[in-house]
């Protein structure tokens, strides 16, 4: 298996194969507590191959195709944390990439106590 090659458009390619995620990010906020997204997950291939795809750890898979050179799925998640898919055939891992969750959380100012004889 060749080195991962990550590019700004999140797009992880392992042997010649890309897979892409779009968004590949989600930032939570004070309002926002968890994420509810389309996914739309592509891969492409220069050779047929017959990849399944699969979500983090779970052991299920979300799709499979048969002698393709590319495919696509959309997906709505709902999560918390940073989700890890993958692209396998047979047991081998032929690529991945990773939807990123990012906790924002704005800091609360706190208002400076002053003597309400200063000047300044």
């Amino acid at each position: 298996m060749s080195e991962k090659n990550k590019s700004p458009q999140s797009i992880v390619k392992i042997d010649d194969v890309i897979l892409t995620i779009q968004p590949k990010l989600c930032v939570l906020s004070s309002s926002r507590q968890s994420c509810r997204d389309n996914l739309v997950i592509n891969w492409m291939s220069k050779n047929e191959i017959s990849p399944c795809l699969y979500k983090g750890s779970e052991k299920k898979e979300l799709r499979c195709w048969i002698n393709k050179t590319n495919g696509n799925f959309e997906l709505l998640v709902e999560t918390k944390n940073t989700i890890n898919f993958q692209l396998l055939e047979d047991t081998t891992i032929i690529a991945e990439n990773t939807l990123k969750v990012f906790k924002h959380f704005k800091k609360r100012k706190r208002s400076r106590k002053r003597h309400p004889w200063s000047i300044y």
